[in-house]
C-alpha cells in the first residue's frame, strides 16, 4: 500500500513537472483514474486484513525455548495487519511475560502444556494463555519494590500493557 501511494504521488508530480502548461482538466482526469486504482488497492488491502481475522491456537511445551516459537506464531498472524513496531513490541512482551509466568509459576519449570490463543478482530489482538499448572489465588498485580529483582514484574506488565486484563486461576487446576 505504501509503495502504491508513493507511485501515485510520483505520478502526479511527474505529470505536473513534464507539463509546463499544466492542464487542470488533464490532471483531474488522472487523479480520478488513480483514485479509482487507490480505492481498489485499499479494498484489496482490507480484504487481506479481514482474511487474517479469526482465532489461532498453538500448544506449547512448558519450556522457555518455546517463547521464540510463540513470537514467530504471533508474527505470522499479525503480519498483514499493519501493526506498528511499538505495538508489536508490546504484543511480544505480553506473550513473553504470560508464557514465562505459566512456565515458572504454573509448572515450576516442570513438564506440561500451555495453550496460546490469539483472536484477531478488527485489527485488535486478544491473547489468551492457559495452563493446567498449580494455579494460584490472584489478588492484584503490583510492581515489585526492587525493579531489578529476579521477577515479579510479569502480571504487572501484562495488566499495564494490555488494553484489557482478565485473569482466572484456580489453585490446583491452572490458570
Amino acid at each position: 500500500l505504501k509503495e502504491y501511494l508513493e507511485e501515485f504521488k510520483a505520478g502526479i508530480i511527474m505529470n505536473c513537472a513534464e507539463n509546463s502548461d499544466w492542464d487542470l482538466d488533464k490532471t483531474s482526469k488522472m487523479l480520478e483514474i488513480n483514485i479509482s486504482d487507490l480505492k481498489n488497492c485499499l479494498d484489496e488491502y482490507f480484504n487481506k486484513i479481514r482474511e487474517q481475522s479469526g482465532t489461532f491456537r498453538i500448544t506449547l511445551n512448558s519450556d522457555r525455548k518455546e517463547i521464540y516459537k510463540a513470537q514467530k506464531f504471533l508474527a505470522s498472524i499479525t503480519d498483514n495487519l499493519g501493526i506498528s513496531d511499538s505495538t508489536m513490541f508490546e504484543l511480544k512482551l505480553l506473550v513473553d511475560e504470560m508464557l514465562a509466568n505459566a512456565i515458572e509459576h504454573g509448572y515450576e519449570y516442570g513438564e506440561g502444556n500451555i495453550d496460546l490463543i490469539f483472536t484477531v478482530r478488527n485489527r485488535k489482538v486478544r491473547i489468551i494463555v492457559s495452563d493446567q499448572g498449580k494455579g494460584f489465588v490472584f489478588q492484584k498485580a503490583e510492581l515489585p519494590q526492587d525493579m531489578f529483582s529476579g521477577g515479579g514484574r510479569g502480571l504487572f506488565l501484562t495488566e499495564k500493557l494490555g488494553d484489557e486484563f482478565n485473569l482466572v486461576s484456580v489453585p490446583g487446576k491452572g490458570t
